[in-house]
């Protein structure tokens, strides 16, 4: 994602081991960023292409801009659960983010 792959810890660890590694390795804690990213509800998936589609967008006749917006957030709910299907046969996880889903959409602007 950002050109470069960064080493994933995961520790168990509690109370004194912890501390202690805490202590000696700082850079563990205060370099640590955590993303969490849920899926964004239907209502939100509708809202942001509404807004990036305007209705006057000349590519989708007018008739058609409803049928456009519904592959748009039904595409887009797919994909989560082909990630899953992804993640159990390859055992390789992919993810999922706003970002994709707003790329997604330009890429038909």
């Amino acid at each position: 994602m950002y050109g470069y792959k960064s080493p994933l810890l995961k520790k168990h660890e509690v109370g004194d081991t912890l501390r202690t590694r805490c202590r000696n390795f700082p850079g563990i804690v205060n370099n640590t960023t955590i993303d969490w990213f849920f899926p964004w509800p239907e209502q939100a998936l509708y809202a942001v292409v509404n807004v990036l589609i305007p209705e006057q967008f000349n590519l989708v006749p007018q008739q058609y801009r409803d049928s456009v917006i519904d592959y748009f957030v039904a595409t887009h709910q797919s994909i989560h659960g082909y990630t899953e299907e992804f993640a159990q046969t390859l055992r390789r996880v992919n993810h999922v983010t706003p970002k994709h889903y707003l790329d997604f959409i330009h890429t038909y602007k």
